[in-house]
């Protein structure tokens, strides 16, 4: 997989800026609960860039057993090492990046309580936030990297949850939920700068059944 840029304006060639690791994940039955992880659209390798004029973007790849996060510069590639994160596997993999640029944010689609972690890229620190929910898949850091909107995958549709660290304990609240004799899946939460909007992505699974019915054989036109 590579990272390709195309101008605007011109004759349209694309230009690649670098080759990047694709992820390689553990495959799963066909009909398996853990599959649901593909709902969201972040697949490794990908990458954010914050709102704030100055601050690098964040380039992730997947690795064997670990994640690494890279300054990445669009117009020249990779400028540096941020951070490297240990991961069961790079598939079930999801992360963001804050809107000022100064913190990272991610987790794992698991059956267990893993909680979402966070990371400061202007120095050493990290945190983890217990979310008490299940299977997420996708999330979103607020625009300051105080709070967290997260989004999880059940097997009959998804809910959105705001995040708010409240001392070592996390308030959980539900923003929206699906209904969910529909499948339909929420993701890749986006927040406005100011917190008064969010963004979101929804997926809709729908089928179908068609009946043809058997056309009659054609009469051989009489010689």
């Amino acid at each position: 997989m590579s990272i390709e840029r195309t101008p605007l304006a011109g004759d349209g060639r694309a230009e690649k800026v670098l080759d990047a690791r694709a992820s390689k994940g553990k495959p799963f039955p066909l009909g398996d609960e853990r599959n649901l992880q593909a709902t969201s659209p972040q697949k490794l390798p990908n990458y954010r860039c914050p709102s704030e004029p100055g601050r690098p973007c964040i380039l992730a790849e997947a690795g064997s057993d670990e994640v690494v996060f890279s300054y990445f510069d669009p117009m020249k590639g990779i400028t540096g090492e941020a951070r490297r994160v240990p991961t069961t596997s790079p598939s079930k993999f999801f992360w963001n990046l804050s809107g000022d640029g100064l913190k990272l944010a991610y987790g794992e689609f698991s059956f267990k309580d893993d909680g979402i972690t966070v990371l400061g890229l202007t120095d050493e620190t990290k945190s983890v936030i217990q979310t008490r929910q299940t299977r997420l898949s996708s999330l979103a850091l607020s625009f300051d990297g105080l709070s967290l909107f997260v989004t999880t995958s059940l097997a009959n549709g998804s809910s959105l949850y705001h995040v708010t660290p409240e001392g070592k304990e996390v308030k959980v609240v539900p923003l929206i939920l699906l209904d969910p004799n529909h499948s339909r899946w929420i993701s890749d939460p986006r927040p406005s700068r100011d917190g008064r909007f969010l963004a979101y992505t929804v997926q809709i699974i729908d089928s179908n059944v068609w009946l043809f019915e058997q056309m009659p054989a054609a009469t051989p036109a009489p010689k």
